[in-house]
């Protein structure tokens, strides 16, 4: 098994998801390498691939030469929810003709809005380019059907979700950020984490004045705030500067924490806030709940078992996290904490049964039966 994807820093939702199944397959020994787009040094078996044209051909011969004829290529959005047709159409060209199955995983949810928007080339040939996949998991069921309008095959198309397990402990060596917030949550309480990114999509900026707000009421309130530098708008961090000065030492900003910390700070907080203005899924506030955290997020992507507020609105925010410090959301976190440990293990389920469906490889006839009988 050789997987084909991004993985952090920087820390997105598809790295993080592409990380995780690394990381849950050898756990259920299923012999996995990757090559991927950034990230990950220092992992066995994990080989980064040059960011050019050249370089990506290299990493293509690569990753089926490490698979082997009959041996699965599992990619992870970067040659498709981007489509780039010239590359796309050499990977599907040179995987097939070494005699690999390929297994392809599309997250990008705006697929659907941008698809109509693109040249007349790549609408004509990625239909036919992603046919050739042996399996194409889907995430979510209205991509999985915008796949099907376009002309492939539903035979070929399960609808699978980002969220996985957490099957292993981290392969990573710890980093200061997660000793500096040992010590930040040795001093601090009530807690309160977020994950995001320093642009207004995720919220950042009413989070910390909902805080602000919060910590007249609790001087001793600490705030996380665990940043991806993906995208980051240098006005609006700018911004944010701003607040942050006032707040002096109650806040912690931590800049691309492995998904593994970033779990065990989920755990800690008192309550967790995801403010994105979109979400397809939502994995952070889904990984929250599963670790028995209260959850505070925005109407978008999953809400279930959560407390919400609308993105921008710093009062509504400030009395979701008051009624989830009080307790009153207890009995609904317990309920989601089930709900999405379940909804994990499921999808972690449909991912291996994708693979067994293409191939005879007796590692992953015998996770499928593991799995099946201890889930």
């Amino acid at each position: 098994m050789v997987l084909f994807g991004p993985m952090p820093p920087p820390y997105g939702g598809v790295a993080v998801h592409c990380e995780r199944l690394l990381q849950d397959l050898r756990s259920v020994d299923v012999p996995t390498s990757a090559v991927v787009s950034g990230g990950s040094a220092g992992v066995p078996d994990v080989y980064r691939m040059t960011a050019n044209r050249r370089g990506s051909l290299v990493g293509i011969l690569r990753i089926v030469s490490m698979a082997g004829a009959g041996g699965i290529v599992h990619g992870h959005s970067v040659l498709t929810a981007y489509p780039a047709p010239r590359v796309l159409g050499s990977f599907a060209r040179t995987v097939k003709a070494a005699g690999c199955r390929w297994v392809e995983t599309i997250h990008d949810q705006t697929l659907i809005e941008r698809y109509p928007m693109m040249d007349g080339h790549t609408r004509s040939v990625y239909p036919e380019i992603l046919s050739r996949a042996d399996r194409i998991v889907a995430i979510g069921e209205p991509l999985a059907e915008f796949l099907v309008s376009l002309g492939i095959p539903r035979s070929l198309i399960v609808a699978g979700s980002p969220l996985l397990p957490v099957l292993t402990a981290g392969h990573k060596p710890p980093t200061d950020g997660l000793d500096r917030f040992s010590r930040f949550a040795a001093e601090r309480r009530p807690l309160l984490a977020t994950v995001g990114a320093a642009y207004q999509l995720y919220d950042y900026g009413t989070i910390l004045r909902a805080f602000e707000s919060l910590r007249r009421e609790e001087p001793r309130a600490g705030l996380v705030i665990l940043n991806g530098t993906f995208s980051p708008d240098p006005d609006y961090l700018a911004g944010l500067h701003v607040i942050l000065e006032r707040l002096h030492d109650s806040v912690l900003w931590v800049d691309d924490m492995p998904n593994d910390e970033v779990l065990k700070v989920l755990h800690a907080a008192d309550v967790f806030i995801r403010g994105a203005a979109k979400d397809s899924f939502g994995i952070s506030r889904a990984e929250a709940l599963m670790a028995g955290t209260p959850t505070v997020a925005t109407p978008t992507g999953r809400t279930e078992f959560m407390t919400l507020y609308e993105h921008g609105d710093a009062a509504g925010l400030l009395s979701a996290a008051r009624l989830a410090l009080r307790g009153d959301a207890d009995s609904m976190t317990q309920q989601g904490s089930a709900y999405f440990t379940n909804h994990a293990n499921a999808s972690f389920g449909q991912v291996l049964e994708a693979y067994a469906s293409v191939s005879d490889d007796p590692h992953l006839a015998s996770a499928v039966a593991k799995w099946g009988i201890s889930r």
